[in-house]
């Protein structure tokens, strides 16, 4: 039984705008994100179908995910599915660009990324890094990493709550998937600003949970704390999601008990509550624009342009003010 899925509303696409467009090589396009259930991968995969239909492009995109995110398995099946159709057999079809955002950062993926980019397809990652080791012990590479400047990100949401706290106080940080280039970088930026601080004799305690950005698991998580006796004096959870379910246990504690919390993603969610003072904050990154470098970039690898192969987004802090 497969835990990975098709996604019905975007999964299959022709773009035909415009008269160059009846002149344009019909191409097809596998897009494989981490999973459907979080806005912001929905707004990768939007940004890359909007961009294709804006150029004129004759595209037929294929959109496909894991189960939720940390899925590795999952995406190895969509990727091995491909390969058997677009890759192998006698006359295989022509696949013309593979996006992926990776559900890990090591060795789950490469053998799959090594056979697509032995058949020449372009390969352009989004979000989350694959490591260099990962991909030289398998003999491949990719064409184009764009992402958010995770550690950036990390840091910015600590910087907000030593402001909001100026002589110390216990700190919940919720951390995303093991092994997720995304989640480390996000965890380094965050505790390299905290140790800083320390060192000036000011005293943070930092306690971690794991929650694979799941809100699920992250209100898990806080409950089983608060359930303690656990008291905290501001959160950051890696995702909106986690921040998300963080706050459903907040909230029912008094007002006077509930910490500030700061998420990362912006999704639509998150800034609604923000707006409302749920949340204190949420680190802003563009998953749409993700996806729309990924499709230009899907171009001009067509018209043999060059290509700038590592792009990372800067991230800003979104409050109330």
């Amino acid at each position: 039984m497969t835990r990975s899925f098709i996604v019905p509303l975007i999964a299959t696409m022709v773009v035909t705008l415009g008269s160059t467009s009846t002149r344009a090589e019909q191409r097809t396009v596998l897009v494989v994100v981490k999973a459907m259930d979080n806005p912001f991968f929905v707004d990768i995969a939007r940004g890359v179908r909007e961009e294709f239909s804006r150029s004129g492009q004759r595209v037929d995109l294929l959109v496909r995910s894991g189960a939720q995110e940390g899925d590795v398995t999952g995406q190895r099946e969509q990727l091995e599915s491909a390969i058997g159709k677009y890759l192998s057999g006698t006359e295989p079809s022509r696949l013309s660009a593979l996006i992926l955002t990776p559900a890990g950062s090591g060795d789950e993926l490469t053998s799959q990324i090594k056979r697509f980019h032995d058949a020449h397809v372009p390969i352009i990652l989004l979000d989350t890094r694959i490591s260099d080791d990962a991909l030289t012990r398998a003999g491949t590479t990719y064409d184009m990493y764009a992402g958010s400047n995770n550690r950036q990100g990390g840091e910015i949401a600590a910087a907000a709550i030593l402001k909001r706290l100026p002589r110390g106080g216990r700190i919940l940080l919720l951390n995303g998937v093991t092994g997720h280039e995304t989640a480390a970088e996000r965890r380094t930026g965050f505790l390299s600003i905290i140790q800083k601080a320390n060192k000036t004799r000011k005293k943070y305690i930092v306690i971690e949970r794991t929650a694979n950005w799941r809100r699920s698991e992250a209100q898990a998580a806080v409950d089983g704390l608060l359930s303690l006796g656990r008291r905290f004096d501001a959160v950051f959870a890696a995702n909106d999601e986690m921040a998300l379910g963080a706050l459903v246990s907040f909230q029912r504690l008094s007002a006077a008990q509930r910490p500030p919390i700061i998420g990362f993603d912006a999704i639509d969610d998150a800034r609604a509550a923000v707006k409302k003072g749920l949340l204190f904050g949420t680190v802003a990154q563009d998953p749409y624009g993700m996806g729309v470098a990924a499709a230009q970039a899907a171009m001009n690898l067509w018209s043999r342009k060059k290509i700038t192969k590592d792009r990372t987004i800067a991230v800003h802090l979104i409050t109330q003010q």
